[in-house]
């Protein structure tokens, strides 16, 4: 039996020490890839923000142009704009639809 015990002790030793070196491998792996996952994502994070930087920029030169706009479709810009040019107002007189209630339907 001495011989037997002697065995399963060295194979349990033998297994023990093969399983401490894997564990310490995949730890090792698992470090490696997270650190590998960081930097990959931090990249692109900067790259996201100047992005969003971009974006906000484009935004704030959108409304600035709108207002430009808006200024001049106002009507005193129309109106000033027309005196420049010497333009006269005209009277025009548009056709008004009938109205359902004053026609006389046929019966």
């Amino acid at each position: 039996m001495s011989k037997l015990y002697q065995y399963k002790k060295i194979s349990f030793n033998l297994i023990n020490r093969n399983l401490f070196i894997m564990l310490i491998a995949v730890t090792l792996v698992y470090f490696a890839l997270q650190i590998g996952i960081t930097s990959a994502v931090g990249t692109k994070g900067e790259a996201l923000d100047q992005i969003r930087q971009e974006k906000d920029q484009l935004r704030r030169e959108n409304e600035i142009t709108s207002a430009k706009i808006d200024k001049y479709k106002a009507i005193s810009a129309a109106q000033e704009y027309a005196k420049k040019l010497d333009l006269q107002n005209k009277k025009v007189n548009f056709l008004q639809q009938p109205d359902s209630n004053s026609v006389a339907l046929a019966q």
